[in-house]
């Protein structure tokens, strides 16, 4: 990098289409104090729990056969937590460290759960005995995958818990 562009950045005829996109989002996003980016990600995440937990109340719905209701309101509940996470560090950053080496397999994980269980909520032809426990292993692995994708923006966390499973189930080692 050159004087030049540490200083005044990149000309306009240097800057790749991938550039030009991140500039157009960030010129939508106003720029926010590290409080209002708080209370950003503090009322995302809320939501995202409440719509989570509150796919609950359909869950007796979802046993006796009509899952629909259920799984789009879990994971729609997922999708508006992630999104809080927008508000951190603005959502090309977050898209980008979304797919680093470290958590590619976490994010592609949750990412197919989520289709997973809207795809076999959602499509018909899927009799009722067989849609109500893929919906529910679905949801359950979807959580997984959440909990899984969250521990990956903590240091160590994954070596941790992978630690720990080896010390509690000598099968793991």
């Amino acid at each position: 990098m050159g004087l030049r562009e540490a200083l005044f950045g990149k000309s306009e005829e240097e800057k790749t289409a991938i550039d030009k996109l991140e500039d157009q989002i960030d010129d939508c996003c106003p720029s926010l104090s590290w409080s209002q980016r708080l209370i950003g990600f503090g009322v995302c995440c809320g939501l995202g729990l409440l719509l989570t937990l509150g796919s609950f109340f359909r869950f007796k719905q979802c046993i006796q056969g009509d899952c629909t209701s259920f799984a789009v309101i879990y994971t729609i509940g997922n999708v508006v937590a992630i999104i809080g996470s927008f508000f951190l560090s603005g959502p090309c950053k977050q898209l980008k460290s979304c797919f680093e080496m470290g958590r590619l397999c976490a994010t592609f994980t949750f990412l197919f759960f989520m289709t997973a269980t809207l795809v076999v909520a959602l499509v018909d032809g899927i009799e009722s005995s067989t849609r109500v426990p893929l919906v529910i292993l679905s949801c359950i692995c979807q959580l997984v995958a959440y909990v899984w994708y969250c521990l990956s923006y903590i240091p160590f966390a994954h070596t941790c818990i992978i630690s720990a499973c080896k010390g509690f189930f000598p099968c793991f080692k």
